[in-house]
């Protein structure tokens, strides 16, 4: 009885792993869905929670059209199209622009992101600028202030731009890198370890179907990778319509009345408003050039 139990159990065992195993290898090849998740070059990072890796080059496929286009990071884990020598930042003038998935910019070809196009506008007949890309998909302000803090050559930037996004002031209070203490001055927090079964599984397609199924079950009609994009979308093209002559106070509370409404459901964007001070203070304490 005993030796029939096993063996059915057994059976059970080998018979699911080979479905997952079957699932999985059609979701790599059939479906592009979650590719930018399950196969990203991240590696776990004790500062910023987690960060790009050097010198990687993959191919991805854009979301639209289905083309496939070369993504490659440079020996200093930007998205840029060659490498940048250390004479290269002593002797020309260096822009920096951080941000988020806008900025990164991996879903499309290199030469549509609009870091490229400045890099190539400002060197026209000479190389006398490094436009250099320090975007990170799915960072927020914090984590995007600690990148900058962090970067060996940052004394070696001329100009600094932040591009903020609406779903920034989310990200702040999710990833609760820093708070504020009663006098309102900065208070770093310890980032959030990361898992050996959360990264494990965060590396397989059928995990992001599983969750996705999950939240079909629960009543979402929509998968939540495409509906996060999807407010995401929608976030940035109200966010267009703020006139960019505004004071920054006026600016990121805009953003915020657009995350609060436009956001929804997403983790930490009901606590959105309270992050306001809190970005401002990174802001302040960032003291580059600041271009929203």
């Amino acid at each position: 009885m005993i030796r029939k139990f096993c063996a059915n159990a057994a059976l059970v065992v080998v018979s699911l792993v080979v479905s997952v195993a079957v699932a999985e290898v059609v979701l790599r090849v059939a479906v592009s869905r979650y590719e930018y998740a399950a196969d990203a070059d991240y590696q776990e990072n004790a500062l910023r929670i987690w960060k790009r890796q050097p010198n990687i080059d993959k191919v991805r496929q854009h979301p639209d059209t289905g083309s496939r286009h070369a993504l490659h990071h440079n020996n200093l884990a930007l998205r840029h199209d060659r490498d940048i020598a250390a004479h290269e930042l002593t002797e020309r003038i260096n822009i920096g622009v951080f941000g988020d998935s806008f900025t990164e910019n991996v879903r499309l070809p290199a030469a549509q992101g609009f870091v490229d196009i400045a890099d190539y506008l400002l060197n026209p007949e000479s190389s006398g600028y490094n436009v250099l890309n320090f975007g990170v998909d799915a960072y927020g302000a914090e984590q995007e202030y600690l990148y900058y803090k962090e970067f060996s050559s940052a004394h070696r930037l001329d100009h600094v731009l932040y591009v903020l996004c609406a779903n920034d002031l989310g990200d702040i209070v999710y990833n609760n890198l820093f708070s504020l203490d009663a006098s309102g001055r900065l208070i770093r927090n310890p980032a959030r370890a990361l898992s050996r079964l959360t990264s494990l599984a965060s590396r397989f397609h059928v995990t992001y179907l599983l969750y996705d199924a999950y939240l079909k079950f629960k009543g979402k009609d929509e998968p939540a990778t495409e509906r996060l994009i999807r407010r995401q979308n929608n976030a940035m093209r109200k966010a267009a319509k703020v006139r960019m002559t505004k004071p920054l106070s006026t600016l990121v509370d805009g953003s915020i009345a657009l995350s609060d409404k436009a956001q929804s459901g997403s983790p930490g964007f009901g606590e959105a408003r309270g992050s306001l001070p809190l970005l401002l203070a990174i802001l302040e304490a960032w003291q580059p050039e600041v271009a929203l």
